[in-house]
């Protein structure tokens, strides 16, 4: 089983990584998916979005070891949480990787990004303080983008107001 987790940030603070090559019915028979859940998984026509979702769903089974059943649910915002309000998680997943961070005590976000997958530099404007901007600009690295994106992306996560402006 490719899980692992990673060293921890705080000890408050779990996470976990799943790199996926199972297949549906090896998530399926571990996975004790309720109703919402199941809808929802039912939306997810591409399979490989299907195996990332059950993947990070299973990654934070594993991470807080979970036995007993406990809901995913989201909040309007689309923020998830557990139905017995133990923890605060967030989910990601990306090409194949999937990944979940728990916490009983911060609210808690990941974002997990493809770093082959090249994104267009010329939206970077959209999102980034100037400041941000020249150092992106300047450093001629890719890497520097998707630092800058996924830390924002996790803001957005954890800040789920509508209309918030990270930049």
């Amino acid at each position: 089983m490719p899980y692992r987790t990673l060293p921890n940030i705080d000890p408050k603070v779990s996470l976990g990584m799943w790199q996926v090559q199972e297949d549906e019915e090896y998530f399926l028979s571990r996975l004790n998916i309720y109703k919402n859940e199941k809808k929802i998984l039912q939306g997810i026509r591409h399979p490989q979005k299907r195996l990332e979702w059950m993947s990070s769903r299973l990654c934070l089974k594993e991470l807080l070891k979970i036995k007993h059943r406990v809901e995913s649910l989201n909040e309007t915002t689309g923020k998830p949480y557990l139905s017995d309000n133990s923890f605060h998680i967030s989910y990601s997943h990306s090409n194949m990787y999937s990944g979940a961070i728990a916490s009983p005590c911060y609210p808690v976000s990941i974002d997990l990004e493809d770093l082959s997958k090249v994104r267009n530099p010329k939206t970077s404007y959209l999102f980034m303080h100037p400041v941000e901007l020249a150092h992106f600009e300047s450093s001629g690295d890719s890497r520097v983008f998707f630092l800058i994106w996924s830390a924002k992306e996790t803001l957005y996560k954890i800040y789920t107001e509508r209309g918030i402006v990270i930049k």
